[in-house]
């Protein structure tokens, strides 16, 4: 797990994490962790899917 070291531009961030070798990116503002479900963007495919706070870490650890 990383988190990115300032605020900045998502586009920024998720910049960040490609040239990091980071393939997914998890969306956790405040609307998310309020509804409980984030958005989860494969960077490399460039796919984004809703997971919801009880299948993240399941989610996450079927991708390693």
């Amino acid at each position: 797990v990383e988190v990115f070291p300032e605020p900045a531009k998502i586009a920024n961030q998720i910049k960040y994490a490609d040239k990091r070798g980071i393939e997914y990116v998890i969306f956790a503002g405040e609307n998310e962790i309020k509804s409980g479900k984030f958005a989860v963007k494969n960077i490399k495919a460039g796919s984004q899917e809703e997971i919801g706070r009880e299948q993240l870490a399941e989610f996450l650890a079927s991708k390693r």
